[in-house]
């Protein structure tokens, strides 16, 4: 079992093939996308050549695997949530981000003091930002909600 790319083909950068397990009769073929994040939104093809000889290679058989990565985008909306309070205030009120237009999506926070209502998710939705400042003693650092 040999695989390669078809005759009309160069090799591409996010593609790795390998097979493994092979046999007489069999063989199992991995295809992995690789460095996918490196390239701009847009849909990539290639072809891979699967061929095959009988033993003693007096006949070939083959056949040609088209393989797409589709690439896309998150469009963010920039604007950031942010706190403002004297120290010494006890609470700050909540405040909301909006997620528009995506299929599905994950939420973080690089702190403990934020809670996230929701964390993970599919479609428009809002995510409600909670501070809990009642632990703090000394002016505080920069800090982000991480979505993707």
């Amino acid at each position: 079992m040999l695989v390669g790319y078809a005759p009309d083909e160069s090799p591409v950068a996010w593609l790795e093939y390998r097979t493994e397990n092979v046999t007489d009769t069999s063989a199992t073929i991995y295809i992995d996308v690789i460095n996918a994040q490196f390239y701009a939104a847009d849909t990539y093809t290639t072809t891979l050549r699967l061929a095959t000889s009988n033993e003693d290679f007096t006949q070939y058989s083959s056949h040609d695997i088209e393989v797409s990565l589709l690439v896309w985008e998150l469009a963010v909306d920039t604007q950031k949530v942010k706190y403002n309070g004297t120290f010494g205030v006890e609470s700050l009120p909540s405040q909301r981000i909006t997620i528009a237009e995506v299929s599905e999506w994950t939420a973080t926070t690089d702190v403990d003091w934020l809670s996230l209502d929701i964390t993970s998710g599919s479609g428009e939705t809002e995510i409600e930002v909670t501070p809990d400042i009642t632990a703090f003693t000394v002016p505080l650092a920069c800090n982000k909600v991480i979505l993707f």
